[in-house]
């Protein structure tokens, strides 16, 4: 059972309001740990759904095939009570201030328990689970299932921080050029010492167009053999200039030749990596 209910199974109180939020499966999970939680207690149990869809849902799980479960329509005809009972409404945030007030005085002159869940869809002021809540009924929050533990980790120092993530199993996001290259380094450098990775290293050139955006780059139809590209070299300080010869179909690779000598040489481009 979940933390909230072996705490309510403690207490025991004649009103209370289970809240937690969670799709179809989550409410049927916490109505199904209501149920047993009374049923362990020796209550026979009656639930109410808000509305229809809530009420199939309910059905729809097998621990719940032999509970009786009714709308909120019951409560206007003039519901019956099973003295020293408990009653459990899923979704009571949907209960008009009417039918909230017929169930809590049935409930009163037939000494019966009643369980409301809040799934959170509802959170006017005016509501009478609201109501309610700000006359200090007591409110359990239900988290379901088992918890895991976690620890969190501080460290201020963004290398130290870095190095911590290399070292475990963990997933980290940075945004920015200079912490990108921090947390990779910090990586490769946990990984050589593991000896995962050759401490050898190689240095791959690849050109990248500078003429297309970003998405265009990596469209094998943009590029078309005969085209010119031009690329600075800084140590002589002139222009490397290189022809497309072809476009290969099957790998990502341009073959390009150089203008000067005409000589084909194959480098792999960043269009499509």
């Amino acid at each position: 059972m979940a933390d909230a209910v072996s705490v309510l199974a403690q207490d025991r109180p004649s009103l209370a309001i289970v809240s937690g939020q969670g799709g179809a499966a989550g409410q049927r999970e916490r109505v199904a740990e209501l149920v047993m939680m009374a049923r362990e207690q020796g209550r026979e149990v009656q639930i109410i759904a808000a509305d229809r869809r809530s009420q199939m849902n309910l059905k729809q799980d097998e621990r719940l095939s032999g509970e009786l479960i009714t709308g909120r329509r019951q409560l206007q005809e003039g519901m019956t009570f099973t003295p020293g009972s408990t009653v459990i409404v899923d979704q009571g945030e949907k209960l008009s201030l009417k039918e909230t007030l017929t169930l809590l005085d049935g409930a009163a002159r037939h000494n019966v328990q009643v369980l409301i869940t809040d799934s959170g869809q509802r959170t006017g002021t005016g509501s009478a689970l609201m109501a309610m809540k700000d006359a200090g009924v007591n409110i359990y929050s239900w988290q379901g299932g088992e918890q895991r533990p976690a620890t969190i980790i501080s460290e201020p120092d963004r290398n130290v921080r870095y190095a911590r993530l290399a070292g475990e199993e963990s997933v980290a996001q940075v945004s920015g050029v200079r912490e990108q290259a921090i947390l990779t380094q910090a990586i490769r450098s946990e990984l050589k010492t593991q000896g995962v990775l050759g401490h050898p290293e190689v240095t791959m050139t690849a050109l990248s167009p500078v003429w297309l955006d970003s998405r265009s780059r990596y469209l094998r139809d943009m590029y078309r053999p005969g085209m010119v590209m031009e690329q600075w070299n800084p140590e002589t300080r002139s222009h490397d200039r290189y022809v497309i010869d072809r476009v290969t179909e099957r790998a990502c690779w341009l073959i390009i030749c150089r203008m000067a000598s005409g000589l084909p040489v194959i480098i792999p481009t960043a269009v499509w990596w």
